[in-house]
Formats: structure tokens, C-alpha cells, sequence
């Protein structure tokens, strides 16, 4: 009895790590996009801006959430807004989100609430989508970069 005992317990002892590590590994729902937006890249200003700004992306399907880290570097003007917006490279598109992070200010952080409609489709095809950020100086797009897969 002491022996089936111990084997139990080794047993929970082993399920206890692997059953929830095999679980996470089955469930996750989180995909990372990373863009690096600079002037070159804009249609309509292209080339006039200085400074550049990066964007991570993390979406969680399950959720319906897009987290993000926004920075900008040496960007004239002022920060009047920042989007993801429908376009492959070269093409202008509509918003299909409002970066709330990233206003007057030279980095951000947060979560928003987005479709999970509009969050697969950018999953299935991130260059179609782009992330810009509009300064008063350049208020049509200072800077404009893809989104991709981080690698």
C-alpha cells in the first residue's frame, strides 16, 4: 500500500507541471507584429519627415485585444495620432484602428478592444495593414511602416 502510495503522488507531483505546460502550449491565442515606420515609406510625405517610431503588436484572439508598445524618435511636431490602417505597401487605406497610446508623446503603452474579425484578418495577412503616426507638421502621415510577424 505505501508503495502504490508513493507512486500516486509522484504521479500528481509530474501531472501538476506537464498537464498545465502542454495546456498553455495548446491554447495560446496571442500573435506578435512588429512595423517600423519612417518617412520613405509614407505615400504622401514621403521623404520630408525626420525621425522614425516603432510599434509591437500583440493580439489575442481570444480576447478580442491589441496590446501595444508604441515609440517615436525625433519626429517633427507634435504627436496629433497614430492609426493601423487597411493598405499593402505604396497603397493609402482607411483607419481600421485608433492607437490610443500615442498621443503628445514620444511613447506608449496599452490594450484596446478590437473585432475579432478585423484581429484575424491582420493575423492571416499583416502586410496588408500599416501603422502611421501624424504629427501637426505632417498631419497626412509623418512616418508609415508594414506589419510583420516578429521574428
Amino acid at each position: 500500500m505505501r508503495k502504490n502510495s508513493v507512486l500516486i503522488a509522484i504521479t500528481i507531483a509530474i501531472s501538476a507541471y506537464a498537464i498545465p505546460a502542454f495546456a498553455a502550449d495548446t491554447v495560446s491565442t496571442t500573435t506578435k507584429l512588429v512595423a517600423t515606420a519612417t518617412s520613405a515609406n509614407e505615400t504622401k510625405t514621403k521623404g520630408l519627415s525626420l525621425g522614425s517610431a516603432t510599434g509591437a503588436f500583440t493580439i489575442d484572439t481570444a480576447k478580442g485585444t491589441l496590446c501595444y508598445f508604441l515609440k517615436s524618435t525625433d519626429l517633427q511636431g507634435i504627436v496629433i495620432g497614430s492609426h493601423i490602417h487597411s493598405g499593402v505597401a505604396g497603397i493609402d487605406g482607411g483607419v481600421v484602428i485608433p492607437l490610443k497610446a500615442f498621443r503628445f508623446n514620444a511613447q506608449g503603452r496599452t490594450c484596446q478592444k478590437v473585432n475579432a474579425a478585423l484581429l484575424k484578418d491582420i493575423i492571416a495577412k499583416p502586410s496588408a495593414y500599416y501603422f502611421n503616426v501624424h504629427t501637426r507638421k505632417y498631419a497626412a502621415g509623418a512616418v508609415r511602416g508594414q506589419l510583420e510577424m516578429a521574428k
